[in-house]
């Protein structure tokens, strides 16, 4: 599926080598800041998921009896 991807980008609608699909994405206002604010997003989410997972991560660690159960219930 990724080289089909690079294909379909890579190419134009005549089927040669172009940057054309490039062009159109980068010059159209709406895909930029679609672009921008899903990046936002996936840093925000990326933050949060390190913000809870490496303190449960500790306690996990931390835990002596009944680690199994638990790490069960988290996943």
């Amino acid at each position: 599926p990724f080289l089909l991807i690079l294909y379909y980008a890579f190419t134009s609608k005549t089927g040669n080598f172009s940057f054309e699909n490039f062009v159109d994405f980068f010059s159209n206002p709406t895909s930029v800041s679609t672009l921008f604010i899903s990046f936002i997003i996936a840093i925000i989410t990326t933050g949060l998921c390190i913000l809870i997972g490496y303190p449960v991560a500790y306690i996990l660690s931390k835990m002596k009896a009944k680690k199994g159960f638990v790490l069960l219930l988290l996943s």
